[in-house]
């Protein structure tokens, strides 16, 4: 699966705000913005809006208007309370079937058509125990869909706090090996979004075990100039 190319993710209300800082600071950023669009059982399978709003977890059918045009430039999260692969396979088709939408093309001859199509084409998969289930099936899956008009291209497992807690840096690049044909990058994440500051110390080395694949490593929570600094 092709490797992802350096990003900034954000995730919240707040991201057209800071994409536009963000280019207004740099002419040529080295680095693309993607926002994160967050999808859970509870705002995807029941629709029911949860504590973080609709501008963060849209509710059922109303993510559809998240996907258009500028759909190219977010990634979709996902996020299940039942980790069994099947159980998360049948809900990511779920969520991704809510990325697709009715678009009109042009022919060579100038005549208009409709199509359906996803522009859905990265999809984050947080809090999975890749080291207790085997998701390969899934993520294989979503692969073989990538050529077509409605299948991501490229996959991020997140490896959060428990992962890394339960393995050794060793064990933890053992098992990221597995997957390494078939996802496009590793986000650490150490937080998961309850403000725990960054450890670099303990980042570094995951980060080093991972190097030498051929997967983008990528990190998240607890960022800040001091925290970050021992990873430079």
């Amino acid at each position: 699966m092709e490797k992802l190319e350096p990003y900034i993710g954000i995730n919240g209300g707040s991201w057209q705000h800071v994409q536009k800082e963000y280019l207004l600071q740099n002419e040529s950023p080295e680095r693309k913005i993607l926002m994160g669009v967050q999808a859970t059982e509870k705002t995807q399978v029941y629709n029911q809006e949860n504590k973080y709003g609709k501008d963060w977890h849209p509710v059922g059918d109303s993510m559809k208007r998240w996907w258009s045009r500028s759909g190219w430039n977010q990634m979709l999260h996902v996020n299940t309370e039942e980790k069994l692969p099947s159980s998360v396979a049948a809900v990511t088709r779920l969520m991704l079937e809510r990325t697709i939408v009715t678009v009109s093309e042009e022919t060579d001859l100038g005549s208009e058509y409709s199509v359906r199509r996803s522009y859905c084409k990265r999809i984050q998969f947080n809090n999975l125990p890749f080291y207790e289930h085997d998701y390969s099936p899934l993520f294989e899956m979503l692969g073989a869909d990538s050529s077509s008009k409605t299948g991501p291209q490229q996959i991020v497992l997140q490896a959060n706090a428990e992962s890394m807690k339960a393995l050794t840096p060793a064990k933890f690049a053992k098992e990221i090996k597995r997957y390494e044909p078939i996802i496009a990058g590793v986000l650490l994440d150490g937080s998961g979004g309850k403000g725990i500051p960054l450890r670099a110390a303990q980042l570094r080395q995951y980060i080093d075990r991972l190097y030498d694949m051929d997967i983008a490593v990528g990190i998240a929570g607890g960022l800040s100039e001091e925290t970050i600094e021992p990873l430079a």
